[in-house]
C-alpha cells in the first residue's frame, strides 16, 4: 500500500501484502490468545478504540465467529513504562 510511512518498515514482513492482510493475519490467529497494546494504524497514528478501526473490527469479528472473544485483548493508549504491567497480566 502506498499509504505506509517507511518507518514502518522494521516491523512488516517482506511481500506479506501481496498474500494476506494483517487483520487477516491477526484474525487468523483465533481462537488463541492475541493481545494488542497501542495499535498504530497504517500511517503510525494511535487507534484510539476497536469500534474506530475498521481493521480491528475485523479481528474482533474473527475471534467473535469462533466464540473466542475472551482470548483477544486490546489496550489502548497506555504510557510505555506500563505496558510491562499489562503484558504480565495477560500471561496470567
Amino acid at each position: 500500500n502506498r499509504f505506509y510511512k517507511p518507518v514502518l518498515i522494521q516491523s512488516a514482513v517482506p511481500g506479506s501484502l501481496y498474500a494476506y492482510d494483517l487483520p487477516d493475519l491477526a484474525g487468523s490467529l483465533a481462537p488463541r490468545r492475541l493481545l494488542m497494546i497501542n495499535a498504530l494504524d497504517n500511517l503510525g497514528k494511535t487507534i484510539e478504540n476497536n469500534s474506530s478501526n475498521k481493521d480491528l473490527r475485523t479481528i474482533g469479528e474473527a475471534y467473535h465467529l469462533l466464540g473466542a472473544d475472551d482470548q483477544l485483548s486490546t489496550v489502548f493508549n497506555k504510557p510505555a513504562d506500563k505496558l510491562k504491567d499489562y503484558l504480565v497480566q495477560w500471561l496470567k
